[in-house]
């Protein structure tokens, strides 16, 4: 008899565990709630880069600040690490709902294209997924594409990565190197993304940055150069 109260007992503290689990679950999945988490970690993500970039610039051109830097990189990779378990447990728990905002999916996207490696290859084939379906804007799953070919050591195929380096002219963001670049306007214009040349001409006019595409540049000489 004991030993059936005993059993009455537990299966009475598992329904209970089970009930109390579903309930946060499904408030942890409310899509209210994801949305305005999402629009928070957009805002921290995008504030420290607007601290980090000219920041960057500016030691670049002095010698000076490189603390600075230093802190300000920091930040943005604690923020950057942060972001990227909330969306392993987000997508874990709930998966990436179709009905979320577009702000929230633009911050998802975001997410993932600022992970290293091992996470972007994590969720790839869930941005061409989501692409495809329109959920995300048509460019996202190449520039995503592009880096972790980038990060691969290969060509990239739409040019949206570039890298950091000082060369006689100062600092300059050179383009990885391109697979097939005679067909790279074609392949930009079938997923929306401008000419090289109004790539170019954005990056100098909203962020100041002087980019460089030398086609003869390798994969070799671009290891090298951004070691």
């Amino acid at each position: 008899m004991r030993k059936l109260k005993f059993l009455n007992t537990l299966a009475v503290l598992i329904g209970l565990i089970w009930s109390f689990s579903s309930v946060a679950q499904v408030k942890y999945c409310n899509l209210s709630s994801i949305n305005e988490e999402l629009a928070k970690r957009k805002e921290a993500e995008q504030s420290i880069r607007k601290e980090v970039i000219p920041a960057v610039q500016e030691h670049n051109k002095t010698g000076k600040g490189i603390l600075k830097v230093i802190r300000l990189a920091n930040k943005m990779n604690k923020i950057d690490e942060d972001n990227q378990k909330y969306l392993d447990k987000l997508i874990g728990k709930c998966g990436w709902d179709d009905n979320l905002n577009a702000e929230s999916h633009r911050t998802i996207f975001l997410i993932i294209d600022h992970g290293d490696k091992d996470f972007i290859n994590r969720y790839i084939d869930l941005v061409k997924v989501k692409a495809e379906a329109g959920v995300l804007e048509s460019d996202d799953y190449p520039t995503v594409l592009d880096r972790k070919l980038m990060y691969d050591d290969n060509p990239q195929l739409f040019g949206t990565q570039t890298f950091s380096y000082i060369d006689d002219t100062g600092d300059n963001n050179y383009v990885w190197p391109i697979a097939d670049p005679d067909n790279l306007k074609a392949r930009r214009d079938s997923v929306g993304l401008p000419t090289m040349e109004e790539y170019f001409r954005i990056a100098m006019e909203e962020f100041n940055i002087k980019m460089v595409w030398d086609k003869s540049l390798t994969i070799e000489k671009a290891l090298e150069m951004n070691n």
